[in-house]
């Protein structure tokens, strides 16, 4: 079975070649496996080779990937096994993968016996890890705090916090949902936002859901929620 190379591009020098690049997304082979190509082009780049002598690995390789027995050791040429891009097993020496794919360790002991450079596979670029996110427990309050703080000028009550769809903007400050239970825990809201919504006159309202003046929010936060006032108090349109 030899190797179809119909789908790969053809330019004029072997470096233009990266059929690897475009072929991985296509088959998507698993980490560990790489294709002949990357492999040459990546030992003639680090030793400095010219295109000719690419090549002439190149053709090596591809002899020694497809080539009958007889064919190898009337060349001289160990073979160079190839590995299945679903599975990852060793392919069988007369139905070599396709797309010539060969492990770090395959292609090394290829090398060697072949008197040729060794191959450093590239690494995966670890990602880096997150960082820790410190809960900002002091620009949050729980519905009974911010009930207690602002209810008095707004209305609010515990079924403003129940009604998702009439009450948007409480959702979208939410930082933490609630949990029911023996060891439930109450849900937590950042405070600025929701007193940025109740002083906002474009607030949809009835009866029972005054707006609240500006000055009454600010003042709100600097009594009731110092910390937040504290973090956010540069936004206050008219400070006393």
């Amino acid at each position: 079975m030899e190797i179809d190379e119909s789908d790969w591009p053809v330019n004029t020098s072997p470096r233009d070649r990266k059929p690897w690049e475009l072929l991985k997304n296509e088959y998507e082979w698993p980490d560990g496996l790489f294709m002949y190509q990357q492999v040459a082009r990546e030992i003639a780049d680090a030793q400095g080779w010219s295109d000719e002598r690419l090549t002439a690995l190149l053709e090596r390789m591809i002899q020694a990937i497809q080539s009958n027995p007889e064919r190898l050791k009337a060349s001289q040429i160990t073979r160079l096994p190839t590995r299945d891009r679903v599975l990852g097993t060793k392919c069988p020496d007369d139905m070599p993968e396709r797309l010539g794919l060969v492990t770090p360790d395959d292609v090394n002991a290829w090398l060697s016996a072949e008197g040729q450079p060794e191959w450093t596979a590239p690494t995966a670029q670890a990602a880096p890890e997150p960082k820790a996110c410190a809960t900002p427990w002091h620009l949050l309050a729980t519905p009974a705090e911010l009930i207690a703080a602002f209810g008095t000028f707004t209305g609010m009550t515990k079924a403003w916090f129940n009604a998702a769809k009439d009450t948007p903007e409480l959702s979208k400050a939410r930082h933490t949902a609630g949990q029911g239970g023996r060891n439930g825990r109450e849900p937590l809201y950042f405070v600025l936002p929701v007193m940025q919504w109740l002083i906002d006159p474009k607030r949809r309202k009835g009866k029972d859901k005054p707006t609240m003046r500006e000055a009454t929010g600010w003042r709100v936060l600097r009594t009731k929620f110092p910390k937040v006032y504290e973090e956010y108090q540069d936004q206050e349109p008219n400070p006393d």
